[in-house]
């Protein structure tokens, strides 16, 4: 049997893990977190009886125990006879005891055993080989899944403690080789976890004075300072001020570093000597791991492995190359100009990321500022050097919709993987992915899925059990090959996918893995879950912030001559044209060059190429096309492009607005009155719409969504949104995603109030499914609002909604 404390609390018994259906009761898991916390010493009966029945009344609480402790000797051992002793869960008084057995591995132990065999190890290489065995085994704290329970208060600490002076000792072992890089990567991820640890910051400053960044090392002293200020309202210790000064000064001599950082295989599989790929690293010619032979990586034993492993670690095998990058339109990839300073930054990031030391890069600016663009670039650069490459964005319409963007990048990734390497992915994290990404019981229909019961286990840790296979997902994709995800307009992100960001930010720094985010400053303010996280990463060494500001006149001015050409006269007049009108705004720029370049539908303008054609037009008007719109803001700019589309295409065009981003062109066909292809197809070509990589369809920028929604009458906007939900409708997808049918019919009038009513139950029960109890009872609650006034065409509506109610407020303040 084998037992793992270090993160949540799983159970293999007989090679299989233990479901959740197999567990009787709740508490029968809690009571083995209490034994194993408290082992080798019996824990007594009064106190696990406050533990866990604080409320109950004596005998109740006496009698409940017993069967829960019955129930726990049959969960490890089923196959027991009626009152024999048990070999695991012993009665001690004055009450239970969990004992060891030789047939039981337990992490923990095996954890300290190997902390101790590297104390005792008289040689460096085979410390360096314990403490990796015993750090690989840490996957997180310590039943990390009861975070305020007092009784794994102190062992938590303990362990961890205990895992932080390994990595200490790690840092200090491959300093003393020349592995600087090593070394500082250790130390990064201490802080990771524990941003005040003077001695984490201690030992890197010094490292990346050794390794002859004295740069980093005075960086990594003033992040020091401001975290111990902020925190502890304390100052660095003489000894940290010491070294501070001595990097200072120069004192500190820089050391050779003759360790080479194993590359990352391109496409074809080979290293740049050609040597073979093995899962993605590349291997020496007789086939051993260098990075096992420089110690980087764990060098697991059969002693040290789980029992059935079959005595040796699993090599991972490469996962072909998968690239999604954003939609962006092409007058906004031709010329890339005004970054050099910011796509330095990004390219230097992504290289320590791509080897090994990951980060998070968020990039921050006002609206149509060119933050996607950035984004772009730098996503460009990793798939060139052979990451996977996944994008995903938020949507205003999605925004109390859990995991969102999430579910939509990951998604897109899976349905392109072929299905040979999908069985290379850890199982238990697909399984967990299947709750939000239902298509992968259609790819995997062996994946065994997990048995959600609430008598069994807290809503709460089942949501922890998604959220740990969504990042355990990205961590195995990052070890196969390296990743880069990006996820745009982040000040729409739902907290759930917030959440997992915070997790996933303990894990980037020892991974090849590099998280690009992307949001809005002037949406900031609406979300208060991204405010917290931002907070929270500001201290964080792997965290890197980039804010945006607008082109400079020169900029515009290089932007102008690269698409006209040539710099004349006319070119610089122009640039200066639209500096005055935009103030350097990207998406204002292509905008209102774009609008100039609309007029070639005229015939005496047709025939130029675009450069000259926009040079043609504003010579012909004098300048007067861009002076009128010298105070105008880029909605006008877009609301006179709208005045220029034929009806039909204003049509789609108003359709899709009510759609909202990313829609399929089989639901505008079935929304629309005549036939939509000649309309979409002006919209394509006039790129108010791009055609995704997918086939679905969706809006150049959102702003451009925004303004042609915000031009509908009340009355047209009620009846296209009654038309969205019984397209969805028509096309089974209602069902599929109720929360968008139930959105669509909210905005339809009173006479679409009880499809509204309908929808949200389906929209709260699905949610509850996910553990999205909050925004279920939203759903449940809209859904009521309508009931309470008119009666429900379904008769038992009112009692699914207001069951959902409680079943939601139930899973919000279960302890």
């Amino acid at each position: 049997m084998q037992i793992a404390t270090l993160g949540t609390l799983q159970v293999i018994r007989d090679g299989h893990p233990v479901a959740e259906s197999d567990w009787h009761t709740r508490q029968a898991r809690q009571l083995l977190k209490i034994l194993i916390t408290e082992r080798p010493r019996p824990v007594a009966t009064d106190r696990l009886i406050e533990i866990l029945w604080s409320n109950s009344s004596p005998n109740a609480a006496a009698t409940t125990l017993r069967s829960a402790i019955n129930a726990l000797r049959n969960v490890l051992e089923p196959d027991r006879a009626n009152r024999a002793p048990s070999r695991y869960i012993h009665t001690q008084a004055p009450g239970y005891a969990f004992r060891a057995h030789p047939e039981v591995w337990l992490d923990v132990e095996v954890f300290e055993a190997e902390l101790r065999l590297a104390q005792n190890a008289p040689a460096s290489q085979d410390q360096i080989v314990h403490l990796n065995n015993a750090i690989f085994l840490y996957k997180d704290d310590y039943l990390i899944s009861d975070p305020y329970s007092d009784w794994a208060k102190a062992e938590r600490e303990r362990l961890q403690e205990r895992y932080f002076n390994a990595l200490l000792r790690l840092a200090d072992l491959h300093a003393a080789q020349g592995n600087h890089s090593a070394a500082i990567a250790e130390c990064r991820r201490i802080l990771a976890r524990d941003e005040v640890r003077e001695n984490a910051y201690q030992s890197l400053m010094r490292y990346q004075a050794e390794s002859g960044d004295s740069a980093a090392a005075l960086l990594s002293y003033e992040r020091c300072r401001v975290v111990l200020a902020e925190e502890l309202g304390a100052d660095p210790s003489p000894l940290t001020q010491k070294l501070h000064q001595r990097i200072l000064n120069g004192e500190i001599e820089t050391r050779s570093t003759p360790y080479n950082r194993t590359a990352w295989a391109d496409d074809a599989g080979t290293a740049p000597d050609g040597s073979p790929m093995i899962g993605g690293l590349a291997s020496s010619p007789n086939g051993s791991d260098p990075a096992a032979q420089n110690g980087t990586r764990p060098v697991l034993t059969p002693a040290h492995l789980p029992p059935n492993s079959g005595g040796q670690p699993q090599t991972p095998q490469p996962l072909p190359q998968q690239i999604l990058l954003p939609s962006l339109e092409e007058a906004h990839k031709r010329i890339f100009v005004g970054r050099e300073s910011e796509a330095e930054q990004t390219a230097q990031t992504l290289a320590r990321s791509m080897a090994g030391e990951g980060n998070l890069l968020v990039i921050d600016g006002e609206m149509g500022v060119g933050k996607t663009r950035l984004a772009y670039h730098t996503l460009q650069l990793a798939a060139e050097q052979g990451a996977t490459v996944i994008s995903g964005s938020c949507q205003a319409l999605e925004r109390h919709l859990p995991y969102a963007p999430l579910t939509d990048g990951i998604g897109r990734y899976l349905a392109q993987l072929p299905l040979s390497s999908l069985h290379h992915l850890p199982k238990a994290s697909l399984a967990q992915l299947t709750q939000i990404i239902p298509s992968l019981q259609d790819r995997l229909p062996s994946l065994t899925l997990p048995q959600i019961d609430p008598t069994l286990t807290s809503p709460d840790e089942n949501r922890q059990r998604l959220m740990d296979g969504i990042v355990g997902f990205l961590s195995a994709l990052a070890k196969l090959r390296p990743l880069v995800i990006f996820l745009d307009d982040l000040h729409w992100a739902d907290s759930d996918t917030i959440a997992v960001l915070s997790r996933l930010a303990r894990r980037v720094p020892q991974l090849p893995m590099l998280a690009i985010l992307a949001y809005r400053t002037g949406d900031l303010a609406e979300n208060s879950d991204l405010i917290s996280l931002l907070r929270s990463w500001q201290r964080l060494p792997q965290a890197h912030f980039l804010p945006l500001e607008r082109l400079s006149r020169e900029h515009v001015r290089t932007y102008v001559q690269l698409l006209v050409g040539t710099e004349s006269a006319s070119s610089l007049a122009l640039a200066n044209g639209l500096y005055d009108v935009t103030l350097g705004n990207s998406l204002f720029l292509t905008e209102t060059l774009r609008a100039m370049q609309d007029l070639s539908d005229e015939p005496a303008l047709a025939q130029a190429s675009e450069g000259r054609n926009i040079l043609q037009i504003w010579s012909s008007q004098n300048g007067r096309s861009l002076a009128l719109r010298r105070s105008q803001r880029v909605q006008e700019i877009i609301r006179e492009r709208m005045e220029r589309l034929p009806d039909a295409a204003l049509d789609v065009l108003y359709l899709s607005a009510v759609f909202g981003r990313n829609f399929s062109i089989e639901l505008l066909e079935r929304a629309a009155t005549t036939d939509p292809m000649n309309g979409l197809e002006i919209l394509l070509r006039r790129q108010f719409l791009l055609e995704r990589m997918d086939g679905r369809l969706d809006f150049g920028h959102q702003i451009l969504r925004d303004v042609a929604y915000d031009s509908l009458s009340g009355l047209h906007r009620r009846r296209l949104h009654r038309r969205a939900g019984d397209a969805l409708t028509a096309l089974g997808r209602a069902t599929e995603n109720p929360s968008e049918a139930a959105f669509h019919y909210s905005q339809a009038g009173s006479d679409a109030r009880q499809l509204f009513a309908r929808y949200s139950v389906l929209a709260g029960e699905s949610l509850l499914r996910t553990y999205g109890f909050r925004q279920a009872v939203h759903h449940f609650d809209d859904a009521l609002t309508v009931l309470d006034h008119s009666p429900a065409s379904e008769p038992d509506l009112m009692g699914r909604a207001l069951t959902g109610r409680g079943l939601a407020f139930e899973s919000l303040f279960d302890p």
